[in-house]
């Protein structure tokens, strides 16, 4: 559990900052060695941090879509990370829900 909670807080963070995309390439092999060593599972090690790259909800260059939106000029990153920080929150504690209770039922442990 402290794993999984540590590679997608680690992911979600560098996600923030680059694309979804470099920040799994950069996170997911040191995730996969870590996780040899811990004995996990790759297939989880490898969810872990491709799912978690996917939860960037802060800053403008986290998404396209976020980009576009703060382009329009209507709010302020400060309103960006306002909301961001919240819908962050959110996700990893569905991403923390859906790995506990479904991953184990489907066989990755």
């Amino acid at each position: 559990m402290l794993f999984v909670l540590l590679v997608a807080l680690m992911t979600m963070g560098l996600s923030e900052m680059v694309s979804n995309v470099a920040a799994v390439a950069t996170v997911l092999p040191l995730a996969y060695n870590w996780g040899a060593v811990l004995g996990v599972n790759p297939v989880l090690t490898t969810l872990v941090t491709a799912l978690a790259g996917g939860l960037a909800f802060m800053f403008p260059m986290g998404t396209p879509p976020n980009a576009i939106a703060y382009s329009s000029g209507y709010y302020s990153i400060a309103d960006s990370v306002r909301a961001g920080v919240l819908l962050s929150l959110m996700a990893l504690g569905v991403f923390l829900l859906v790995a506990l209770t479904y991953w184990p039922l489907a066989g990755i442990r």
